[in-house]
């Protein structure tokens, strides 16, 4: 069975072309709690099984890995095959920051978490 860590480790080379911060796919944590453990696979396999992921593979996957450091290192910019990936990439990072386990890496707050925040930022922290 695939732990956490694998599927991670599988997906990690299309979260961190898509923006996704080092220490987020980086677990620091070598035994977390089983029950925050089976949350983040839960959400990350339902991440990997998303169209939104699979728009992103395939994004990557229209040219070679060398050439798309060959367009970075020579400053290429404007081909069609950067476009794809620079929105496959916009729309993984909304995925990726919405409703994520903290195990994770911190998350973005939704709509509903942001107006039921009144007061200080302290009694925002206490209510989720």
């Amino acid at each position: 069975m695939e732990t956490l860590m694998d599927l991670l480790t599988k997906m990690k080379p299309y979260l961190v072309v898509a923006g996704v911060k080092k220490y987020q796919v980086n677990l620091s944590i070598k035994k977390p709690h089983l029950k925050s453990a089976a949350a983040a696979y839960d959400w990350l396999h339902d991440l990997w099984m998303s169209q939104v992921f699979t728009n992103m593979m395939e994004a990557y996957a229209l040219v070679p890995p060398e050439t798309w450091k060959r367009y970075e290192l020579l400053e290429i910019e404007g081909l069609a095959e950067q476009f794809i990936l620079e929105n496959a990439s916009k729309e993984l990072l909304k995925k990726w920051r919405t409703n994520r386990p903290r195990l994770l890496g911190k998350r973005k707050k939704t709509n509903e978490q942001e107006s039921n925040c009144q007061g200080t930022p302290r009694s925002c922290f206490y209510s989720q």
